[in-house]
């Protein structure tokens, strides 16, 4: 169809994007935003303050520094499909007590700027058929056979993994 008027596309980054949509809909004109996802681009997290329509970058943290990697790469680790059933992992922790805790502090930990990743333990920033290095099955056991009922470690696995990244990615961001 012919309308006759020029389109003017703009380019936005994907965290720009998740930060953008949860200002524009929020009933404040201005709010703190903090977008943690896989990564866009390259990066992986994503502080801003948003005033009315505009959006400062405070921060980012970059790939494969990744909350949204690690889940993925625990998804995948506990039987279900990565990039797609994290939700599932994140249900399971409300189920389970965070025994696992140790394990997982010694993977991600905050920082001063922000959060960092022992990236030996995983395999997701490299061409691998899977998302966890032997490091961590040799730390944490086998991974778990897909479409097998929640056993308890499982959900103490996913109460820790969440426990831990929620601390991992707020506590130092005051």
């Amino acid at each position: 169809m012919k309308s006759g008027r020029k389109l003017t596309i703009h380019y936005v980054t994907h965290h720009l994007a998740h930060a953008a949509s949860a200002l524009f809909g929020a009933p404040f004109e201005e709010a703190a935003l903090l977008t943690v996802d896989g990564y866009g681009e390259r990066a992986s997290t994503h502080i801003a303050v948003g005033r009315g329509l505009e959006i400062e970058t405070l921060h980012t943290i970059e790939f494969p520094h990744s909350v949204g990697s690690l889940y993925a790469a625990f998804t995948e680790y506990l039987g279900f499909k990565a990039n797609s059933d994290e939700g599932k992992v994140m249900g399971l922790g409300a189920y389970g007590q965070p025994r696992y805790a140790d394990a997982v502090r010694e993977m991600i930990w905050p920082t001063d700027d922000g959060y960092r990743m022992d990236l030996g333990y995983f395999a997701y920033f490299h061409e691998s058929p899977r998302r966890v290095s032997d490091r961590l099955i040799a730390r944490l056991g086998p991974p778990r056979v897909p479409r097998v009922s929640p056993r308890p470690a499982p959900l103490r696995l996913a109460a820790s993994l969440q426990l831990v990244t929620e601390r991992s990615c707020c506590t130092w961001w005051r």
